[in-house]
């Protein structure tokens, strides 16, 4: 029985160890930290948003980065599957508004445990405090990797996730060792990270969460999101905003429409001020600025046409000027990473490295939010955990 060496103890790394162990590998885990999952933790405000129902067999259009790549491991490993999983282990499920999947006790702690339980009843090692600095090649083949110690392996799954939020260990480990086995790394950048706004107004605003519609022109195309927004003491955050971030960049112009489904007619009640019309539908602090923007007096009642078309600009079109966004330490996930033309679809195997494999936000794959990025993580891991360990199981060991 040959060994399947993992480097990585984050979401995709745990699933890739139990999915080499299940298919009869001896696993060795490593992880830098001093504890598992620890960016596992913080995902989805420490709840843990493990995956999402919602999109069918539309779930591969839920990824700006990697979509096409997707197909043969989200028909395999998608939310169905890892819902199931989840539940075998132990782990029981809630499902909430836009299909969004959290575990009942609500606590990302429970996730990662259990991961813990299945690895260590399936007899997989893990070691912590152990960075791997080097992978060992020889002849086109992985031989091993070296921390502390070297140890030696044919089968090596690289799980070392992207380059956001660097505290919870996500440093870019793994580009370096993907480079050095002849991988081309795609630029990392900022993916779901909050937009910093040039206009002073939305920063009044600061705190204030409302459901929107948002778009923005990327070249021929006009991309459109639509969600909580949130404003904040330098522009926009929540789920709208930053979807949108990662075809952004300086200077480029975002339309709000904060009454989307609603028509100009519908709005502005007989014998009400404007005011108590806006009121109807939006929270009071919103409003008021809406109307300080369209220059129409809360108190003003039968609008003239010029003052409906001030006011319907700024509700179902206002835009705003984006001067940046937050950088690439505090974005949720990294778009770019190891480019995916490089790598089998079906089995997250290098094609420039025997027994070389890759699982979650290393790879050049980014979603959108509502537990579509951790479906990624949880989907590589187990393709590349089952593909390096029924590899490693049918080796033929002598002496």
């Amino acid at each position: 029985m040959g060994r399947v060496i993992v480097i990585g103890a984050g979401p995709a790394g745990m699933m890739a160890a139990i999915f080499a162990a299940r298919a009869g590998a001896r696993v060795l885990l490593l992880e830098k930290n001093q504890e598992a999952g620890k960016k596992l933790l913080l995902t989805g405000g420490g709840r843990c948003n493990l995956t999402n129902t919602k999109a069918g067999e539309d779930l591969p259009a839920q990824y700006p980065g990697g979509g096409r790549f997707l197909h043969s491991c989200l028909a395999r490993y998608g939310p169905r599957f890892i819902c199931q999983f989840f539940q075998d282990i132990g782990v029981e499920l809630v499902t909430e508004e836009e299909g969004r999947v959290f575990p009942k006790s609500l606590r990302a702690a429970s996730v990662r445990d259990a991961l813990l339980r299945e690895l260590k009843s399936l007899g997989a090692e893990i070691r912590y405090c152990q960075p791997v600095r080097k992978l060992r090649l020889a002849g086109g083949k992985v031989a091993g990797v070296a921390s502390d110690s070297f140890y030696p392996g044919q089968h090596v799954i690289l799980a070392t996730g992207g380059a956001s939020f660097p505290a919870t260990g996500s440093t870019g480990d793994g580009y370096s060792l993907a480079q050095r086995a002849g991988h081309t790394l795609v630029p990392p950048k900022a993916a779901l990270t909050p937009l910093i706004i040039e206009e002073s107004w939305p920063r009044s605003l600061s705190g204030l969460s409302v459901f929107a519609q948002g778009q923005i022109q990327a070249g021929r195309r006009k991309l459109k999101s639509q969600g909580q927004l949130l404003f904040t003491h330098f522009g926009l955050s929540g789920p709208l905003a930053l979807n949108l971030s990662r075809y952004l960049e300086k200077g480029a112009a975002v339309e709000l429409n904060f009454l989307p489904g609603l028509r100009g007619e519908e709005l502005l009640q007989v014998g009400s001020t404007a005011a108590q019309s806006l009121d109807r539908f939006l929270p009071r602090r919103l409003a008021r600025q809406l109307l300080e923007l369209a220059e129409i007096p809360p108190q003003t009642k039968n609008l003239n046409r010029a003052e409906k078309e001030r006011l319907e600009k700024v509700l179902f079109a206002a835009k705003l000027t984006v001067a940046g966004t937050k950088p690439l330490e505090e974005a949720m996930v990294t778009a770019g990473g190891v480019a995916l033309d490089e790598v089998n679809p079906k089995t997250m195997a290098s094609k420039k490295t025997a027994g070389l494999y890759f699982a979650g936000e290393l790879l050049d794959i980014d979603g959108i939010t509502g537990g579509y990025n951790l479906t990624i993580a949880f989907a590589t891991g187990c393709a590349a955990g089952s593909a390096a360990g029924s590899a490693a199981a049918g080796e033929v060991l002598y002496g």
